[in-house]
């Protein structure tokens, strides 16, 4: 299948090596064009636990024109640049192509739909581990679940679709009918360990061992649980205290995509992350006082960062 990855990161070299070594044509779409440079000269590097695999790679561009129709397009910038890369990758896109999301954050899926029609739009999640080694080159730090579902009740072949791919490239996937539920699920996740991993510099594992910081885990999840709530989402799974701390488990080794972020000097994603929660708290009447706080330290860390 010609899959076309947005976006060059972690996750996408990660997904796009997956691909590649299934033997599936695959096409990066990379804004930076240095980085299109770098990955062209040296190729795609994965490193897992026991085995790495490298391989030349000439099919990245700028330009979604030099890519021609796909079937398949996955998105995997940060959610800050969601509305840049689906205009970008428009010229890639027909009315048959199948748009999937797996970003952090909420609100990606909407400001997809503003360019591509929902009944060709899939969302999901992921959380597999992925470390930036450099251009092209990662390390995968971690097996989760990846969990995709349809917008439209009428587009479960494209969902069946891609399950089959990522089934067959290693990537194992389950499929949702409640896209609501997955993505909150997957935000709850990503507001109690990416902010702290990023304040403290630790890695995802050291969470549960860190007994403050498990305090405010409960706090975090608790005022999340609430604006959930009041949405109208039903969660993924009964305890998330528990499902947090299989997530730090499961990618242990791996550092955030918040830390990440931090270390590079980069914006993070936190104002699509705890901030979404701390502006859907405000529009309902939900005080979020901690997620509110975590939201101030990172971005004041963004700041020194950038200062």
């Amino acid at each position: 299948m010609k899959t076309v990855v947005v976006g060059a990161g972690a996750m996408g070299t990660l997904i796009t090596a997956s691909l590649c070594m299934a033997g599936h044509e695959v096409w990066l779409l990379e804004k930076n064009g240095q980085r299109v440079k770098n990955i062209r000269k040296k190729g795609i590097f994965l490193d897992e636990k026991d085995k790495s695999w490298n391989s030349k790679f000439n099919s990245i561009t700028s330009d979604a024109a030099d890519i021609g129709t796909a079937e398949a397009v996955i998105i995997m910038v940060k959610a800050f640049d969601t509305e840049a890369a689906v205009q970008r990758v428009l010229p890639a896109v027909s009315e048959k192509t199948v748009v999937l999301t797996l970003q952090n954050g909420i609100g990606n899926v909407e400001l997809i739909c503003n360019h591509i029609s929902k009944e060709q739009v899939l969302a999901g999640t992921t959380s597999h581990g992925a470390l930036f080694i450099d251009d092209g080159h990662v390390r995968h730090t971690g097996e989760g679940d990846t969990i995709i579902g349809a917008l439209a009740v009428n587009s479960e072949s494209y969902t069946e679709k891609i399950k089959r791919v990522f089934d067959g490239s290693g990537i194992n996937t389950a499929v949702s009918n409640d896209i609501s539920s997955l993505l909150w699920g997957k935000l709850l996740i990503n507001m109690s360990i990416n902010p702290l991993t990023a304040i403290m510099r630790i890695n995802n594992g050291s969470i549960p061992e860190m007994p403050h910081l498990v305090e405010i885990i409960k706090k975090v999840l608790a005022e999340g649980v609430k604006v959930a709530s009041i949405l109208g989402v039903r969660l993924p799974y009964d305890d998330p205290l528990k499902k947090v701390f299989d997530v730090c488990r499961n990618t242990s080794a791996n550092n955030s995509s918040m830390l990440q972020d931090i270390l590079a000097g980069r914006k993070t994603e936190i104002n699509q992350i705890n901030g979404a929660v701390v502006s859907y708290g405000k529009k309902h009447g939900i005080f979020t006082p901690v997620n509110r706080t975590l939201t101030e330290l990172v971005v004041s860390i963004e700041q020194i960062k950038k200062a």
